[in-house]
């Protein structure tokens, strides 16, 4: 059996520190992406587009739909978000979102919900620039002018991503433009500044700044 002994050694070694390795591997991911990490299966089906695997989940688990993850985010807050800088990726991965959306305000999932930085659904739409997203929330009951922590509205959100259709149409919804987050600018000081910080998005930022003047 002496001869078993290294082995033995070295493969409690190489349990150890797969452990410690994923341990740290897991502590990494969950501090690069800022957001944590989430389990929920409605959630991943939403994030994978999967509608199909969404409503089966649903159906079976309606409760859940207004469950926050660690970082107090629900279903509905992810199936407003995405992280697209291309404008066709954006618009075609809302036409996904767009169903989640519906399908989960019919289930009862609340638009006012806040995460732990005080964003709701409506607010993430405005940072992923969904406005299709956006109007259905609004249009179920979520409040266009409700602000985070730091007093930022959907309007400043949009405005500083250079979103100009969901800008559009919170202003045609009488989302007041005046508003001041708590350092003190407004949504057309943001678009401002922004505009400044992307001269290639020139064209968005004016037609911004336009909107809420």
């Amino acid at each position: 059996m002496k001869k078993y002994g290294p082995i033995v050694k070295d493969a409690l070694i190489l349990v150890a520190f797969s452990s410690i390795f994923a341990v740290v591997c897991n502590y990494g991911f969950k501090a690069l992406k800022g957001q944590g990490v989430t389990t929920d299966p409605i959630v991943a089906a939403i994030i994978q587009n999967d509608i199909e695997q969404m409503k089966k989940l649903i159906e079976a688990e309606s409760g859940r739909v207004n469950n926050p993850d660690e970082q107090g985010r629900t279903p509905l807050m992810w199936a407003a978000y995405a992280n697209f800088k291309d404008t066709v990726a954006v618009s075609k991965n809302e036409e996904k979102r767009i169903e989640a959306t519906k399908l989960l305000v019919e289930k009862n999932a609340d638009p006012n919900l806040s995460d732990r930085d005080g964003w709701t659904a409506l607010m993430w739409a405005a940072w992923s620039g969904f406005p299709k997203v956006a109007e259905t929330l609004i249009a179920s009951g979520a409040d266009p002018e409700k602000a985070d922590k730091r007093g930022y509205t959907a309007l400043m959100l949009a405005a500083m991503r250079g979103n100009v259709a969901v800008a559009r149409l919170l202003v045609e919804k009488g989302v007041r433009t005046t508003v001041k987050n708590a350092d003190g600018k407004t949504a057309h000081d943001l678009a401002q500044e922004m505009a400044v910080k992307y001269p290639d998005r020139k064209k968005e930022y004016d037609e911004i700044l336009s909107l809420v003047l």
